[in-house]
């Protein structure tokens, strides 16, 4: 499989190439794909993984018991393997602020508002549940996990630091947008903290995508 990082001013090329190189190189073979070459901070190559999409398999208790371990798995591999910083969960949400400010595209000023009310609130989390923060996948919508005997995850390009709640709690969102019953057991206070993360972000990326014409193959109310 191939993988080019078209221009984007909100998320810049090099930063998602860098970010799903150095996940790969963590898990590939296991949780992830086998990195096989890569060229520029603009193209990835990996291998093929036979399988299906989990939208295209009947999603049962065993095969959300597989996400959620493999989910665990992620994060378990990523603290052991790398020291995480909080203050770098920060400092990506504050430099995703200031792309959505200074872009071209005029984003809402309301929803980059709301963006930086939860930042300033997420801090609090961060000291609260320091245990959980790890390295996250950051992009576990369905098309992303390829189901056969195991489970492995693609597209890797938002893995950062972060608290472990996020995964879950995105891989929750999407699986509702796609009209899939897999939700995945959460604690409710962060579930409704990082839902309202997650949906805000959601809409300023759909708010830029829109603005630029290109299709969106699922919708949120």
């Amino acid at each position: 499989m191939c993988k080019y990082y078209p221009d984007d001013d909100i998320f810049k090329p090099e930063n998602r190439f860098e970010r799903e190189v150095n996940a790969l190189e963590l898990y590939e073979g296991s949780i992830a794909p086998i990195l096989i070459w890569k060229k520029k901070s603009r193209i990835i190559v990996y291998e093929y993984l036979i399988g299906n999409e989990l939208l295209k398999v009947s999603v049962d208790e065993s095969i959300k018991h597989k996400i959620k371990h493999t989910i665990s798995r992620t994060h378990e591999i990523a603290r052991t393997k790398r020291k995480p910083i909080k203050e770098d969960v920060t400092k990506y949400y504050e430099n995703l602020i200031l792309n959505y400010s200074t872009s071209k595209v005029n984003f809402p000023e309301k929803q980059i508002s709301d963006l930086q009310q939860l930042i300033d609130k997420q801090k609090e989390y961060l000291d609260r549940f320091s245990e959980n923060l790890t390295y996250v996948h950051g992009d576990l919508v369905p098309p992303n996990l390829i189901v056969n005997d195991q489970i492995k995850f693609i597209d890797w390009e938002f893995f950062r630091p972060e608290l472990s709640f996020f995964d879950y709690q995105y891989f929750n969102y999407y699986a509702e947008a796609h009209g899939m019953a897999a939700t995945l057991d959460i604690e409710e206070e962060v579930s409704e903290f990082y839902n309202q993360l997650i949906d805000v972000l959601e809409r300023l990326w759909r708010f830029g995508y829109l603005k630029e014409s290109k299709e969106i193959f699922y919708k949120i109310d």
